[in-house]
């Protein structure tokens, strides 16, 4: 019998076990490893804080996916993966594997200390479980980081707290990855909203509920941080990783022959200036099941990644609407809030492999 090692339960993972679930596994076991018992999709937390989601309806309850008497959930923190051992270290135990496949995702970078309880970190998302109600009972949120993720949480928390002092605070300007259209249409929404947006502020230090910079401060309540990721606390034994200690992997997705891995923890050596986002791990996560199960199963080719050039970006105003973005293009209403419901939806009903690739493995 032969050892498939699940590293981390993000949806590449999910979707993996969902097929491997329905399949007669006597010649395999799965160890599923993760920390956390619930895989939430980012892109519904916003609608979840506001109170369009529940929280069945923007995660997965992993034990759902491991029904299948081969398959042996473990609830553990990862803390080194040892590629020539063939061996995950887990805080209380060590498991060995014939594969591998890694779905651990990303942390923020920790720029102003560790966490503390006015002091919160986007990521990892799990966390954010417990901070949908930072807002209550507050007089003030600070959010430093106007990327898309910052102005959708101001949105939602302004939405759910609609007395709550907002701050944006950024080195630069907010939603710089976008078009100008959809910078000036979540400018007027923000204005609208009577959410304060700091521009060229950047944040030195954090000393208990202040926030410095060069020429002032600012006095918080809570305050959440969104300046970038890095990878996670992971020590990663013979592999080769970046300066951020994301994992380097092939366009096949490989770390090595039995070793692949997916999302916002890899570098990709092909495309190495890949934003970290999640709608490319979408797209990878089709390829990676088919590569997990040629590895495993010896069928099939091996398919190769490339990144879209061009992809559709939607930000969640909390107001029944979203601004949608593609290319130079952008508008903001509620058609754009249902394209993006629309698409959530689909994205959590986990359609993203095809019933006619796992005939190929009815028999296996």
């Amino acid at each position: 019998m032969k050892t498939l090692v699940l590293a981390g339960c993000g949806h590449g993972h999910i979707q993996i076990l969902s097929k491997l679930q329905e399949m007669d596994l006597n010649d395999l076991k799965v160890v599923v490893i993760t920390n956390y018992d619930r895989q939430f999709y980012s892109g519904m937390l916003p609608g979840y804080i506001n109170g369009s989601f529940s929280l069945e309806e923007v995660s997965f309850k992993v034990e759902d996916y491991c029904k299948n008497p081969n398959i042996e959930l473990i609830f553990d923190e990862i803390v080194e993966i040892d590629k020539n051992e063939n061996v995950v270290i887990t805080r209380n135990e060590s498991y060995s594997f014939d594969y591998l496949c890694m779905n651990l995702g990303s942390k923020s970078i920790e720029s102003f200390g560790p966490e503390t309880e006015s002091l919160h970190y986007v990521k990892p998302i799990y966390g954010f479980k417990e901070l949908k109600d930072i807002g209550g009972g507050q007089d003030s949120l600070l959010i430093i980081g106007g990327g898309a993720a910052g102005v959708e949480l101001a949105l939602a928390y302004g939405h759910k707290y609609p007395g709550l002092n907002i701050t944006i605070a950024d080195k630069h300007d907010i939603l710089l990855k976008f078009n100008d259209r959809t910078r000036k249409l979540a400018k007027k929404v923000l204005e609208f909203r009577n959410i304060n947006v700091m521009y060229g502020v950047d944040i030195d230090h954090i000393d208990g509920n202040t926030a410095y910079y060069d020429g002032g401060e600012i006095h918080f309540d809570q305050a959440l941080v969104s300046t970038g990721v890095t990878g996670v606390d992971i020590n990663y034994k013979g592999f080769e990783v970046d300066e951020r200690n994301f994992l380097k992997v092939n366009n096949n997705l490989f770390a090595a022959d039995n070793i692949l891995a997916i999302g916002d923890m890899v570098h990709i050596r092909e495309f190495p200036h890949m934003p970290k986002a999640g709608v490319f791990a979408i797209r990878m996560t089709p390829i990676l099941v088919n590569n997990v199960f040629h590895v495993i199963f010896g069928d099939g080719e091996l398919e190769s990644y490339v990144p879209q050039e061009r992809y559709l970006q939607i930000i969640n105003t909390s107001d029944d609407k979203a601004i949608l973005s593609w290319g130079p293009f952008a508008m903001h209403n509620k058609l754009a809030l249902k394209i993006k419901n629309k698409i959530d939806m689909n994205y959590m009903k986990g359609n993203l492999v095809t019933d006619s690739f796992m005939k190929r493995f009815e028999k296996k």
